[in-house]
This record gives structure tokens, sequence and C-alpha cells, in this order.
């Protein structure tokens, strides 16, 4: 029964017929595989586009204030109160530890 599985399974994830860029049919399994190539290339190949222009007064830029605010050098007291506000068992971070480990 597996078997029997398997190879209906294979019969109909086949690709027997495809129409090319002009419309018409292609029964071949080569050329089936030469104009699929040739779709997928057409389509991911790489097209620079040009650059949209920048807006006239530029980036917006910090103040002095939050310049030197983020200039200044974290304390662990801060780490602490960061760590503690955040929900023990929501999502892992990206080393897979939820913040409850840390907390603990």
């Amino acid at each position: 029964m597996i078997l029997r599985i398997g190879i209906n399974r294979r019969k109909n994830n086949r690709i027997t017929a495809i129409r090319n860029s002009k419309g018409n049919w292609i029964y071949d399994p080569e050329d089936i595989e030469n104009e699929a190539n040739k779709f997928f290339q057409k389509l991911y190949r790489e097209r620079p586009a040009p650059m949209g222009n920048l807006p006239p007064s530029g980036f917006p830029q910090l103040d002095s204030d939050d310049v030197s605010f983020l200039g200044k050098p974290i304390t662990n007291e801060e780490i602490k109160k960061a760590l503690f506000d955040m929900a023990p068992l929501r999502a892992p971070g990206s080393d897979g530890y939820h913040a409850l480990f840390f907390q603990k």
C-alpha cells in the first residue's frame, strides 16, 4: 500500500507540459527543463534600479542632547532594571533562554 501511494504521488507530482513565452505547449522533458531555466533566470536576474532622490533636507539629525545620551556608559543598575521589567516566560531570546533564566 505504501509503495502504491508513493507511485501515485510520483505520477501526480510530475510536470508533463508547460507553455513557453510564445504561448506554445512544450511536452519534451528536456525542452521543459530548458524553458523553466530560462523563465527563472529572467525572473531573478539582477536589475539595477536607479536610486531615488534624497529628501531635500537630507536625513534627520539628532540634537546634541540625544548624541550625549547615546554616548553615556550603561550602568549595571540600568541593565538589571531592564531585565526585571521583562516578562519572565514570554519569548526566548536569540540564544534560546527566557528572561527568567537571567532573572534567577
